[in-house]
């Protein structure tokens, strides 16, 4: 899909925070129940998810999202499937990684093909958000 379709930024970020979010609640209700801390950190990974929908939101009228643009292929690890019984720690926190890997990439290019100066702004951070989040997962000890 190119993100130069009518649909504004505040849009396709919307869409994309909620693809991100449906892939997060999925990993988590896969997670080893036994993996407290793992389970902990994805549900705190959800609350900031949470958190940056509800301000993207806030730019975007409901009419905006009533034809919804396919933003998968811009999230490649959304093909991997997470295969059957609970995920280890090692896959959930893959799968975690290459998620924010994907926002990333997703976020950086809606900020560099927007003119919306604040759209611009706050997707550039987003983009930081996640490549943080990135690092944080890559060195996370639980």
């Amino acid at each position: 899909m190119s993100l130069s379709a009518p649909d504004s930024p505040w849009t396709l970020g919307l869409r994309a925070e909620d693809l991100c979010l449906r892939r997060m609640e999925a990993i988590e209700k896969r997670a080893d129940p036994a993996d407290g801390p793992l389970r902990r950190l994805i549900h705190d990974l959800e609350d900031e998810e949470s958190a940056e929908r509800k301000q993207v939101s806030s730019h975007e009228s409901p009419a905006d999202l009533c034809a919804p643009a396919s933003l998968e292929s811009e999230f490649p690890s959304l093909r991997d499937r997470l295969g059957e019984g609970p995920l280890s720690r090692d896959n959930a926190l893959y799968y975690l990684e290459a998620l924010k890997q994907d926002a990333f990439r997703f976020f950086q290019k809606l900020a560099r093909t927007t003119s919306d100066e604040a759209a611009r702004a706050y997707f550039t951070r987003l983009a930081l958000d996640a490549m943080g989040q990135v690092v944080r997962l890559r060195e996370m000890i639980l």
